[in-house]
């Protein structure tokens, strides 16, 4: 957790050019790295935008992002950022140059903005998940839920970023930019702040609101995503989101 006097100290410092150069877990040039179960809380500056919660980039390969709850951050999960880093000899994505980040997976994660001094800040809240530059990239069944508008909920940005956007759910939009593809499918966006369980304390579970998800997933995904945040195991036709709802 980044706390309010511990902010102040970081926007008083100036490193790399910002006053804001911090986040959660940075990893570059990283391989094979797993974040799991953890809470990260509080990344953003009034004035220079933080780095985000969990950032894997330079050349960094096949990271696990999973389970974890964020608080307040100005931006949670990042694969990618630049272009270059670090390259492998058997080419994960031919043809795609060198990417900020190649393959991995960010499922069943709770990400939840709330703070006004977070959204009024120089930034805002910038986004929950961010793909610049990383070539297939799974980004499965996480849940986003923000009191006010972030720049964007999930975002993937620029032409070698690939692989599928799915079973998502979240509070406002997911966008494509600068030529990014993805396969998408499941996701819900514009979801009520009644389908969960306290948005300010970061606990996004469902409640019994949440018909509209409850059974509206894509299915064919349950090798990659076999149980949800709280490791039950998802039925034959999942719900959208990080928890499958058992009533």
């Amino acid at each position: 957790e980044m706390t309010d006097a511990g902010r102040a100290f970081v926007e008083s410092v100036e490193a790399a050019g910002s006053h804001c150069y911090t986040g959660g877990v940075d990893g570059h040039r990283a391989r094979d790295w797993v974040v799991r179960d953890s809470r990260i809380e509080g990344y953003w500056c009034n004035g220079d935008i933080s780095e985000h919660g969990v950032h894997f980039w330079t050349g960094s390969r096949d990271t696990v992002v999973e389970r974890n709850v964020f608080v307040d951050n100005a931006r949670a999960i990042g694969f990618g950022m630049t272009s270059g880093g670090r390259t492998y000899d058997d080419e994960p994505c031919p043809g795609v140059g060198d990417a900020g980040h190649y393959g991995g997976m960010i499922r069943n994660n709770l990400i939840a903005g709330t703070r006004d001094a977070l959204f009024d800040s120089g930034s805002g809240m910038d986004g929950g998940i961010q793909l610049w530059y990383a070539c297939e990239a799974t980004v499965l069944h996480n849940t986003i839920a923000a009191t006010r508008a972030p720049y964007h909920a999930i975002e993937w940005r620029f032409s070698s970023t690939s692989g599928a956007v799915v079973n998502n759910l979240t509070t406002h939009d997911l966008a494509s930019r600068d030529g990014a593809v993805m396969t998408t499918g499941g996701n819900v966006e514009d979801a009520s702040a009644a389908l969960f369980v306290d948005i300010p304390s970061g606990d996004l579970h469902l409640t019994s609101a949440a018909t509209g998800v409850v059974d509206w997933g894509s299915t064919g995904w349950a090798a990659d995503c076999p149980t949800d945040v709280d490791g039950e195991t998802r039925d034959a036709q999942p719900d959208v989101g990080a928890d499958e709802w058992v009533d």
